[in-house]
């Protein structure tokens, strides 16, 4: 007798070929994922080894935020064996509506451990959503350690960004050393992206999610923007480039390895008039 094939491995085999993943049913099926809030969403994803580098980073949009936001809240979201640092969380308050999150799964590593980040991430939301303990955000702005705001009002142009381009997933379209073109996963998605990555619940554990689903957020609507720059894994940045970025309309780039970007934000939005 021929064994089934296990659902999760047929899954995932649909998966490769590109197909369109199965519809999970909703555990609560009346329940609708409509944004009620223009405000975004900004979550700061970390763990232990880059912990210190996402708190500068943190306590700089703090800074340069000049009232508390009506514009954006933001989450803390921690892998789930790193702690989140009260002292930090209350600081980013003074500015900003705080949330925050420990991860429950238990994957490491790139990009198994990444990916399960933001699809745990993803079913938290959900969860608050649910029992009306969190709004449903016009978008969710996804950021990294090593991002920086390059601008005093990065947050606003980002949602004013959002509103123009009216659709699921905005940020810089990167090409890819494969079959297809992705958005980095340092992006902006709609209510729509986030209910699906949270009914999807994961995907192939030898790919980022953002390269691999990229079919699927391209089937759903995304778009490029020149307000978010991805340099991956670029060790440091020097002035003249941050200028540059600056010029050509970049508000929030990530991919800064060291404090460089930060630091220059930090000397030219609030010390340099």
């Amino acid at each position: 007798m021929a064994l089934a094939t296990p659902p999760v491995i047929e899954l995932l085999r649909k998966q490769r070929e590109h197909a369109m993943p199965p519809i999970v049913p909703l555990r609560h099926p009346k329940f609708t994922l409509t944004a009620n809030s223009q405000k975004i969403l900004v979550v700061i994803q970390y763990w232990a080894g880059d912990k210190p580098q996402a708190m500068r980073m943190a306590r700089l949009m703090a800074d340069i935020e000049p009232k508390h936001s009506d514009l954006a809240d933001v989450l803390f979201s921690a892998r789930f064996d790193c702690e989140h640092d009260t002292a930090n969380v209350h600081y980013v308050a003074r500015k900003f509506n705080m949330h925050t999150f420990r991860g429950r799964r238990r994957e490491i590593g790139w990009p198994a451990g990444c990916n399960a980040m933001v699809f745990d991430l993803m079913a938290h939301l959900g969860e608050q959503q649910e029992a009306d303990r969190m709004p449903v955000y016009k978008a969710i702005l996804l950021t990294e350690a090593d991002d920086a705001p390059l601008v005093r009002d990065w947050i606003a142009q980002l949602s004013a960004e959002w509103d123009r381009c009216a659709t699921n997933m905005i940020g810089p379209l990167l090409p890819a050393p494969g079959p297809h073109p992705h958005i980095n996963g340092n992006c902006m998605i709609s209510p729509a992206i986030q209910h699906y990555l949270r009914h999807l619940g994961g995907c192939d554990p030898h790919a980022g999610w953002d390269y691999f689903l990229a079919p699927h957020f391209k089937k759903r609507g995304w778009a490029n923007t020149n307000k978010i720059v991805s340099r991956y894994a670029h060790p440091s940045i020097d002035e003249g480039t941050f200028n540059h970025l600056v010029a050509s309309g970049c508000v929030l780039l990530h991919g800064t390895k060291d404090d460089s970007a930060l630091e220059l934000s930090r000397r030219k939005i609030l010390l340099e008039k």
